[in-house]
Parts: C-alpha cells; structure tokens; sequence
C-alpha cells in the first residue's frame, strides 16, 4: 500500500462530511425555520430590534460580554492545541515514533511518518482556523456593544440593519469555530486509524443532524 492509498482510503469521509454541510447549505437557503441556524437568525434578529427599540442597553452589554468571554476561552484553547501540535510537529523522533507504533496501513516507514504527519497538520490547520473565527467573533460582538447602545432615531432602520449584521457576523464566526472543534474528533480518532476515522465522522454527523434540523 501506498502514501496515496492511504490517502484515498481516508477521502470518502471527508466528502461525507462535506456533504452533509453542502445539504445543510442548501436548507438553510430554502428553508431556514426548518433548521438550527435559521431559526437562531430570526431569534437574534428580533433580539437585536427589540433591545434597541426598548433601550435595553444594560442587558446588550451584558448578553455580549458573556458571549464575548465564552469566545475568548474558547479561541485561548484553540490556540494552545494548535501549538501543542506544532510542537509535536517539530520534534521529528517523536513524530516517528509514535508513527511506527501506529503503522497500520501497511506504509513503509518513511511513507507512514509522512502520512502521521500530515493528519497532525491537518489537525492544527483546523485548530487554528477555529482560533480565528473565535477571535472574529470577539472583534464583532465588541462592535455590536457600541452599535447597539447608539441613538439615531433618523435613521433607525439602516441603525437596526446595521446592528443585525454585526451580531449575525459575530454569530457566524463562533458558529464555525465551535464546527472546527467538533471536526477535531475524527481528526484525532483518525490517528488511530481510517476506521476510527469513520466511526468518528458518522457520529459527529448523527449527532449535527440531531441539533442542525428542527421537526
């Protein structure tokens, strides 16, 4: 067996996954109260309109000061594991290792340290794309606490629009750092092997669909 082998055998789970997303795309466009994400839209959006209207600027603070810390630990923790990987990344007789022990593929050596290799990779790619969604998202709910606390009664409606993307921005780059986390299960399950990584893709697919689709 192959580097590339390897490879293939690995790259049905992830179109697996991609798809379910494109699918997930796809009914959020079409028929968003039928999902999680659309249904958190509408609820944002008529949160937004009515602490403005109501001028509940002690409750916008508070509610994005609690959003904004659960995003800074979770973006802390996204970039320690991502250095965590890339020190392991640059400690070359450990990588191998750790690789050998876990040949499983039937690769020679050199093919097997370089396929352990790029799965970490992979694996601190996704870390790092999840710390940086967290730290957007914090950027966005801190623009929203001076948005939201603003009183231009002129021009109220383009105010509200404006206030509604900001939170729905800073929404959707937590959204997708928290996806990056939950990617990181099969990620590392697949160090273990291709069968692990399925098994971890099916559930972390199972248990989306439970929480992404409302009846």
């Amino acid at each position: 067996m192959t580097f590339h082998s390897g490879v293939i055998y690995s790259l049905p789970a992830f179109i697996l996954w991609l798809g379910y997303y494109l699918f997930l795309f796809y009914r959020v466009k079409r028929n968003p109260l039928a999902t999680a994400i659309g249904t958190y839209n509408a609820t944002r959006k008529a949160w937004v309109i009515g602490v403005m209207k109501n001028k509940l600027d002690l409750l916008a603070i508070q509610t994005l000061r609690n959003w904004s810390m659960s995003a800074t630990f979770l973006a802390s923790t996204g970039s320690l594991l991502a250095l965590a990987v890339l020190n392991f990344l640059l400690d070359p007789d450990s990588l191998a290792a750790i690789a050998l022990r876990h040949n499983n593929l039937g690769l020679n050596d050199m093919m097997q340290v370089e396929f352990f290799r790029a799965k970490l990779l992979l694996l601190m790619i996704v870390l790092f794309f999840s710390f940086f969604n967290f730290t957007l998202s914090i950027r966005y709910y801190n623009k929203a606490g001076f948005i939201l606390c603003i009183r231009e009664d002129d021009v109220v409606e383009n105010h509200q629009q404006y206030a509604v993307r900001t939170v729905f921005n800073g929404a959707l780059h937590y959204m997708l750092g928290m996806r990056s986390y939950y990617l990181t299960v099969p990620l590392v399950l697949w160090l273990l092997g291709n069968a692990w990584l399925y098994i971890g893709m099916l559930l972390l697919i199972l248990v989306q669909f439970r929480t992404d689709y409302r009846s």
